[in-house]
């Protein structure tokens, strides 16, 4: 009975052991090819349109907050805040060729106007393609299917703009 309660022990020390050489082994064979290839390798990728005027927006938005102590009331204030050479642009959905709708005047950090499990939305796009690209809080930029978008929950007072 006893060599019982010592086989489980051993067998789990044989598998550490073996998992040790394993993962030494794979190790020095990630190193000795990466020398090989010319070190590491920058890899590109582009994001959406949408999706990086969306950003220039929530950052905006966000910055303005940091500097005024309170959310944007308009876009004329935004503006003070966006970095975009050509700003008609950025605040313009490439995809649907509308402005995006922002809500003004909402903390984007301090949400109690949306209750739990329901996305709150203070950007988004008029149309899209069948999915929006949409701003929630506290600046997460995501797309959404038209029936969830349809079920989310926008500022108090915002009407729904299509």
């Amino acid at each position: 009975m006893g060599s019982m309660i010592l086989y489980p022990a051993l067998f789990n020390a044989r598998i550490s052991l073996l998992s040790l050489t394993f993962l030494l082994l794979m190790t020095s064979l990630l190193l000795a090819t990466g020398g090989c290839n010319g070190g590491p390798r920058t890899v590109e990728v582009k994001m959406p349109e949408a999706q990086a005027r969306l950003m220039a927006i929530k950052d905006a938005y966000s910055n303005f907050i940091e500097q005024a102590r309170r959310p944007p009331r308009d876009k004329a204030e935004l503006l003070k805040t966006l970095e975009s050479d050509n700003p008609d642009e950025t605040l313009t959905s490439p995809r649907d060729g509308k402005p995006f709708v922002i809500c003004y005047n909402v903390d984007m950090y301090e949400v109690d106007w949306a209750p739990p499990g329901v996305d709150p939305i203070i950007a988004y796009e008029q149309q899209g393609d069948g999915t929006r690209w949409v701003i929630s809080p506290p600046g997460r930029i995501h797309q959404m299917e038209e029936a969830d978008f349809q079920k989310a929950r926008f500022p108090p007072g915002h009407k729904l703009q299509n």
